[in-house]
C-alpha cells in the first residue's frame, strides 16, 4: 500500500509531495521482506533513507529530502 501511495495509485497526492525540504517521513509497520521495495519507492520520489529500525519481522524507515 505504501508504494502505491508514493505513486498516487489511489488518486491521492503522492506521499512525498507535501514534505518540506528539511522534512522527515517515518514509515512504520512494514514487513521486513518489503522494506527495500518501500525504500526504493521513496527514493524514486526524491527521498533518501536516513535510518532503518527493525524489530522481528517489522521495519520502520526514516526518510528525508
Amino acid at each position: 500500500v505504501l508504494v502505491k501511495l508514493f505513486d498516487s495509485a489511489y488518486d491521492n497526492e503522492p506521499l512525498a509531495s507535501p514534505l518540506a525540504e528539511d522534512g522527515v517521513l517515518i514509515l512504520a509497520g512494514i514487513l521486513a521482506d518489503r522494506a527495500d521495495m518501500v525504500a526504493d519507492a521513496g527514493t524514486r520520489h526524491g527521498l533518501r533513507l536516513l535510518e532503518t529500525k527493525r524489530e522481528g519481522d517489522w521495519v520502520a524507515l526514516v526518510m528525508g529530502r
